[in-house]
């Protein structure tokens, strides 16, 4: 998967001729202006909250509700991740925004831990943790993708715009 055009420019208009999804950092592309001006249109963004939701469900429907410690590492885990990514992407800086991805991307890895011991301790099933425990490794794969592209390009970021 590549990333079509130029992904990441914040407070710019993103023109894609393919009007497509790149699977890496741009989604919601084939709307009328074609904006890539907000962090909540980047799909690592969108996967990641949609991470932080299944860690809230397993806190409000598992007995995790009942594990503290464990139940508030994997909160601030899974919120890290989308948090990051929308810091980052708020500094209009992609040197900035590698460093917030950086922490996002380590933020998957320590969940990932979390979520064995959320099923060594029977928290959830296996299934369970399964779906969640892939969608951490694609979000990861995703975010270090996104990082990639972002080192190659010769744009610095919006706030190095004239």
């Amino acid at each position: 998967c590549r990333p079509c055009g130029d992904a990441y420019r914040p407070s710019q208009q993103y023109d894609c001729e393919e009007n497509i999804s790149c699977g890496i950092g741009v989604s919601s592309l084939t709307s009328e202006t074609n904006r890539m001006n907000n962090f909540e249109n980047l799909e690592i963004w969108k996967l990641a909250r949609e991470i932080c939701n299944d860690v809230w469900y397993f806190m409000q429907n598992t007995s995790l509700r009942e594990d503290y410690s464990l139940k508030n590492q994997m909160n601030a885990s899974s919120g890290s991740i989308m948090d990051n990514i929308a810091e980052g992407f708020e500094r209009n800086g992609n040197k900035e925004f590698l460093q917030f991805l950086s922490v996002a991307k380590a933020s998957c890895g320590e969940l990932r831990s979390q979520l064995h011991r959320c099923l060594d301790r029977k928290h959830i099933e296996k299934e369970e943790f399964d779906r969640v425990f892939s969608k951490t490794i694609m979000e990861g794969k995703k975010i270090g993708a996104f990082m990639a592209y972002l080192k190659k390009s010769e744009r610095k970021g919006s706030k190095y715009d004239q």
